[in-house]
C-alpha cells in the first residue's frame, strides 16, 4: 500500500510540475540545468518547513532534487512548484504579477500614445526585471512584498511619471510643440530599472534618476526599490536630461507680458505721433544649438 502511494505521489507531482515549469523558459532551463535526478525520501520526523505544504520538503544535493515527505501524509501533499521555486530562485511566483504589470503598462502606454496625437511616433515602455528580481534584497522579501514592488512599478512609478499633474511627462511636454518634437526625435524607448540602494544623483526628486543613451534613442529610469511611493512626474528630469527647456515657455510668457506693458507705455509717450509694434523673434534663437546648450 505504501509503495503504491509513493508511486502515486511521485508521478502525480511530476505531472503537475512539468506544465508549471513550461510557463517560463528561464525556469524550465534552470530546472533542467540543476536537476539530473529526483530522490523520494520518507521521514516522519521532518520539521522547520519554510514555505508551502508542511507535509513534505524539497532540497537539492548537488544535481539531485530530494523530496522528503511524511510517510503517513502522502495524500495531503500538493504541488512541488513553490518549493522548487524557493530552492532554485526561479521567481515563478512573480510571473503572474509581472504579467499583470505588463498589462497595466500597456494601458498607460496607450493613453500616453493617444496624448501624442497623430505624430506617427511610438515610445515603448519596458521594465528591466533582471535589474532586481535576482537581487538579494528582493529575494529575501516575503511574497506580498514582491507583489507590492512589481505593482508599484506600474501603479506608481509609470503612472505618476507619465500623468502626474503638471509634472507628468505627457503634460510637461505638451506645453510646447517644440518640446514634443525634441522628445520624439530623441526617445523611442523608456526602460525602468530598480536598485536596492545607493546614490541616485539627479535634479529634483532624489529617489530616482533619468539617463539618456543617445545612440539608441533610449531613456533609462532607475529608482530605489524601497522608495517607489516617493517618485513623481518625469517631466523635470526628462527635460533636464534631453535639454527640452520647458521653462523657456514660461519665461517667454513673462517676457511678452513685460513687452506689452512697455509697448503701452511707449504708445502713451508717442501719443498722436506713431504706435510702433514691438515683437520678439523667438524662432531666431530658441532653436539655436548655442542657446539650447545653456
Amino acid at each position: 500500500m505504501s509503495t503504491l502511494l509513493t508511486f502515486d505521489f511521485f508521478f502525480n507531482q511530476i505531472s503537475r510540475l512539468v506544465p508549471w515549469l513550461r510557463q517560463s523558459e528561464r525556469a524550465k532551463h534552470l530546472f533542467a540545468a540543476h536537476t539530473q535526478h529526483c530522490l523520494i525520501h520518507m521521514d516522519n520526523s521532518i520539521s522547520n518547513i519554510s514555505k508551502g505544504n508542511s507535509n513534505f520538503t524539497v532540497h537539492y544535493s548537488s544535481t539531485t532534487m530530494v523530496v522528503t515527505a511524511h510517510m503517513d501524509c502522502l495524500a495531503y501533499t500538493d504541488r512541488w512548484g513553490i518549493k522548487v521555486n524557493e530552492q532554485l530562485n526561479l521567481n515563478m511566483l512573480n510571473k503572474q504579477d509581472m504579467k499583470e504589470a505588463l498589462i497595466k503598462i500597456k494601458q498607460h502606454k496607450a493613453k500616453f500614445q493617444a496624448g501624442l496625437g497623430h505624430s506617427g511616433m511610438e515610445v515603448l515602455i519596458k521594465v528591466d526585471w533582471a535589474s532586481f528580481v535576482h537581487n538579494n534584497k528582493f529575494q529575501h522579501m516575503k511574497d506580498p512584498a514582491h507583489k507590492l514592488v512589481i505593482h508599484n512599478i506600474t501603479n506608481l512609478v509609470v503612472k505618476k511619471g507619465l500623468f502626474n499633474s503638471s509634472q507628468g511627462l505627457l503634460k510637461w511636454a505638451s506645453n510646447s510643440k517644440h518640446m514634443w518634437q525634441l522628445l520624439l526625435e530623441q526617445v523611442n524607448k523608456i526602460i525602468i530599472k530598480l536598485v536596492p540602494q545607493g546614490s541616485l544623483t539627479d535634479v529634483g526628486n532624489s529617489y530616482y534618476k533619468v539617463q539618456e543613451q543617445a545612440a539608441t534613442a533610449l531613456l533609462i529610469l532607475t529608482a530605489h526599490m524601497d522608495c517607489l511611493t516617493y517618485t513623481d512626474g518625469w517631466g523635470p528630469k526628462v527635460d533636464n536630461c534631453l535639454g527640452l527647456h520647458y521653462f523657456d515657455k514660461t519665461y517667454m510668457w513673462q517676457a511678452l507680458d513685460a513687452l506689452a506693458a512697455k509697448t503701452a507705455k511707449l504708445h502713451g509717450e508717442l501719443a498722436g505721433l506713431m504706435k510702433p509694434a514691438l515683437q520678439i523673434d523667438w524662432d531666431l534663437f530658441v532653436s539655436d544649438p548655442k542657446f539650447l546648450q545653456q
